[in-house]
């Protein structure tokens, strides 16, 4: 594996803080004339992007939030909390030390019946229609019971 020369080692450092490429060129001490052109070699360089990577991660790793930390601060947070008497503070760490141990969730389960389609509908529908009588026979027998109950202009009452 190659070394990194110390403009290399000066890029990666002022890369890793942020800066854009072009910037930590010129920062390490580049052109600025060239500062675009060497920016994109020197990443391309294998040397380099190892050293970037290297370097992102063990940002990643010292900056991680774990669970176990994050429980940590909670359960000193509740601690602090009822120590200076402040219960909505106790109340609001514990709920999350009970969330994040499992205790407390706040999920809300949903069930969803699913529908029929529009066309199974609409099957359901003429089914419907087939078990009873067609329209015509209904208002045949209908005429028919009004004229012989006695209809209008008939002495009997309906």
């Amino acid at each position: 594996m190659d070394t990194l020369t110390s403009r290399e080692s000066l890029f990666v450092a002022e890369y890793i803080q942020g800066k854009s490429a072009e910037a930590a060129c010129v920062a390490a001490g580049y052109s600025e004339k060239y500062a675009r052109k060497n920016a994109h070699l020197l990443l391309k360089r294998a040397p380099v992007a190892e050293a970037v990577a290297a370097a992102k991660a063990r940002i990643k790793e010292q900056s991680e939030m774990t669970a176990e930390r994050l429980l940590a601060m909670f359960v000193d947070a509740y601690d602090k909390a009822i120590e200076w008497k402040q219960s909505t503070g106790a109340v609001r760490a514990g709920e999350m030390i009970g969330k994040l141990t499992g205790l407390v969730s706040d999920r809300l389960r949903v069930e969803v019946e699913q529908k029929p389609s529009v066309a199974a509908a609409i099957e359901a529908g003429r089914q419907r229609v087939a078990m009873h009588r067609p329209l015509s026979q209904i208002i045949d027998s209908t005429a028919a019971e009004v004229s012989t109950v006695g209809g209008p202009g008939t002495s009997e009452p309906p």
